[in-house]
């Protein structure tokens, strides 16, 4: 199938009846620096509906050739984003990828190592890593209501005013380390006529917020 005139797409993923492929959110590499690996998920083809808990993804690699290296799996997975995974820049064979521990009943990020397996983890979801490579913000995913952004083993609650909302915000995690530091959110709803203006502050940093999500 011809996509463009003017260029060569190619399809390298291989086809698998029962299964999909996919990797996640457009704005993120999904390679290894060494441009030969394309991370990505083997997910079930699932018709109109959103994973349910005990549904597993596989994350794997993907060389170009048209086939697949499976390498782990994982319950925390959603078509919008897939798993989060994402190769580290401080240790260019090893990714991160979002999953549930059952034995501690809590989300996590989990550290693979080509050649090796799972060499570690981060004791929080990873949903997003700086430009540079050093850090990671987490959150969490149960207060996303909306699960097509979410996973399935992060439950909602059903408490309306959450006991503990100065203990909940957006953590900053150092990827060499492992040290994470908890930074409160607080949100100001400031009137500015015609439309909302919303003010998030995490720890010394602002950013501006429309109520049509745009930021400023």
């Amino acid at each position: 199938m011809k996509f463009h005139s003017q260029f060569d797409w190619q399809k390298i993923s291989p086809e698998c009846d029962g299964f999909e492929f996919m990797f996640g959110y457009y704005d993120r590499c999904a390679w290894d620096v060494s441009g030969k690996y394309h991370l990505a998920l083997k997910i079930p083809v699932l018709p109109n509906r959103l994973p349910r808990i005990g549904e597993t993804a596989v994350v794997g690699l993907l060389d170009g050739t048209g086939s697949f290296e499976p390498l782990a799996e994982t319950g925390s997975w959603c078509h919008q984003q897939g798993c989060m995974e994402l190769f580290l820049k401080h240790r260019p064979d090893c990714f991160v990828f979002n999953d549930f521990d059952d034995a501690d009943h809590k989300m996590v990020a989990r550290i693979f190592q080509l050649g090796k397996g799972i060499v570690g983890r981060y004791e929080y979801p990873i949903y997003a890593i700086s430009p540079d490579g050093k850090y990671a913000v987490s959150l969490n995913f149960s207060r996303i209501p909306r699960r097509g952004y979410s996973y399935a083993p992060a439950v909602l609650s059903r408490d309306r005013f959450p006991a503990d909302l100065d203990g909940d915000g957006v953590r900053l995690i150092d990827l060499r380390s492992g040290e994470d530091k908890l930074n409160t959110v607080t949100i100001d709803s400031i009137d500015s006529g015609k439309r909302a203006v919303y003010l998030l502050k995490l720890g010394s940093a602002f950013a501006e917020f429309t109520n049509n999500g745009v930021a400023k």
